[in-house]
């Protein structure tokens, strides 16, 4: 039979036959592998789509949609590839050939995006799935001349700039998931998205949103939307109270953001705060979303403020982002810093009170740390991330490839890898990367979701900070797990002693690990200490 697939795998134990006469001025080689090797092709392949499909239902369990949509969407992409697809059945016991198309198809009937308010020709929307707030998502739509840029979905809300032409009663959104920027991240899937004659989903991917004539809000969701917001409804520590005077200034610096007047509430920043505050202002086309309620919580002698929903658009670039932007106050009631906040789950799972033994403190500081962590790169603050680490910090980075390399300049474990080269670097080496990587970049976003932090066993503020990353930039997006050994001991000096990223799990790395652990295939605080 012949079998037609592709794969980026290195063919390993091939055979060859000299097929050259004698004296022939050409040589003639027969190359050929053994069935056995193929099979060992498709099982990877096979692996690669259960995890895709196992990762996709964690990530609808927690309403990250648009992750979720990725996922499915590259499973059945990838599933069509094998040579016996409708044999593969997952832990459930669905047999995916049948059951991902059509959980793809109840996904899609399962979201609801809803105006909640009018204001001229801004919309603020809702995104529902099933009735619960969405964490991730993104949508186009066509504003009558063409696609629009993509519009992110932030812990369910959304704004759209309407054409001043548009009159229509609806308006066509077509929700994400095909996620082509990302596809860089695994050749196997680009591959596999480059043989389909058409995309499919796209008529089940769209839905009408109906549009007021005029300026209207609709007070349920106006409510819905102001409470999804306000990150402090998920915080599990208590706001301070009689911080009025904070929360005047405050007042006073968003009214200068939406007049587009900041020089005149310069006298509320310190030098660091202000200049991080014009970088972040030019990071993109800023506008504050609606009327932000904002608390205020105690972080050692620093009060921080969450958090203030704003949308950033870029000229040259097909997206947008909204963000939960925090202002860090120091002593004498200057803002020193400012900061794109967490999401909510990411947010709630530092807080939980039942995870760890940690001081309500050292909670706030990794939060703030994280936020400031995200915020250096989509502002390049590169002589900020070189602060942060370490002068003897070990930095692993990775990419993908086509063909894994012979052999390894690292260590031997990554050898079996045949989809990721891993490179250790040192500090000089990774900020000379970071340069040129901020240099070729007109704007870089992170998103950060499903963390898991662990207290080190050695004794201080040592942390172990697991986290999931997606990374957007003008020119490329991927999407893979974070590790950062963080040392909190100076609250005010956070320092990363270890950094790792890697696009998705390597069983060479915890592999001794059950699959169903949560450290299984990633580096974490436990294979260091």
């Amino acid at each position: 039979m012949i079998v037609h697939s592709y794969t980026t795998a290195t063919l390993t134990n091939l055979q060859k036959i000299d097929l050259t006469q004698e004296k022939a001025r050409e040589k003639h080689v027969f190359v050929y592998i053994d069935k056995e090797e193929i099979q060992k092709m498709f099982n990877q392949k096979k692996e690669k789509v259960l995890d895709y499909v196992k990762t996709a239902r964690n990530a609808e369990r927690n309403c990250k949609m648009g992750t979720a949509l990725k996922y499915y969407f590259w499973a059945w992409a990838l599933l069509r590839t094998l040579q016996h697809p409708n044999d593969v059945c997952d832990d459930n016991g669905e047999k995916l050939a049948t059951w991902l198309p059509e959980h793809i198809n109840d996904v899609f009937e399962g979201l609801k995006t809803e105006v909640a308010k009018r204001e001229g020709t801004k919309l603020t929307l809702l995104t529902t799935y099933h009735g619960k707030k969405v964490q991730d998502c993104g949508f186009t739509y066509h504003n009558g001349k063409y696609e629009t840029d993509v519009i992110d979905v932030k812990d369910g809300v959304s704004v759209v700039d309407l054409p001043l032409a548009f009159n229509d009663e609806q308006l066509n959104i077509r929700y994400e998931y095909i996620y082509e920027n990302a596809w860089a991240v695994d050749k196997d899937v680009e591959n596999a998205m480059k043989m389909c004659a058409r995309v499919p989903f796209k008529k089940e991917a769209t839905k009408p949103v109906d549009v007021p004539k005029k300026d209207k809000e609709y007070k349920n969701l106006v409510k819905s939307c102001d409470d999804l917001m306000q990150t402090s409804t998920t915080l599990a520590v208590q706001a301070e109270k009689n911080t009025d005077d904070l929360a005047e200034i405050m007042a006073d610096v968003i009214q200068a953001i939406k007049k587009d007047q900041l020089a005149a509430v310069d006298r509320h920043f310190t030098s660091d705060g202000w200049e991080m505050c014009v970088k972040l202002l030019k990071y993109g086309k800023a506008e504050v979303i609606g009327n932000p309620n904002y608390s205020f919580y105690k972080m050692g002698n620093f009060m921080v403020c969450r958090s203030v929903p704003m949308k950033f658009s870029f000229e040259n670039n097909r997206r947008q982002f909204v963000e939960k932007v925090t202002f860090t106050f120091n002593q004498d009631k200057k803002i020193d810093a400012i900061a794109f906040g967490l999401g909510d789950e990411a947010v709630t799972n530092i807080f939980d009170r039942n995870v760890g033994n940690w001081s309500e403190n050292s909670r706030m500081v990794i939060a703030n740390f994280l936020e400031n962590y995200k915020t250096a790169f989509a502002l390049k603050r590169h002589d900020y991330i070189k602060t942060l680490f370490a002068d003897d910090a070990v930095i692993v980075t990775a990419h993908v490839v086509k063909k894994a390399p012979k052999k390894s300049l690292e260590n031997v474990q990554y050898l079996e890898n045949k989809y990721v080269v891993y490179n250790r670097l040192d500090k000089d080496q990774y900020m000379e990367r970071l340069s040129k990587c901020f240099n070729d970049n007109e704007y870089i976003n992170i998103q950060f979701s499903d963390n898991t932090i662990t207290k080190g066993q050695q004794g201080g503020e040592l942390y172990g900070i697991q986290i999931h990353q997606d990374y957007y930039s003008s020119h490329y997006g991927d999407t893979g797990y974070l590790f950062l050994l963080l040392d909190i001991n100076d609250p005010e000096k956070p320092t990363i002693f270890y950094r790792a990223w890697q696009p998705e799990r390597d069983p060479n790395i915890n592999g001794f690990l059950p699959k169903d652990d949560h450290d299984y295939g990633l580096y974490s605080i436990t294979i260091l200490q």
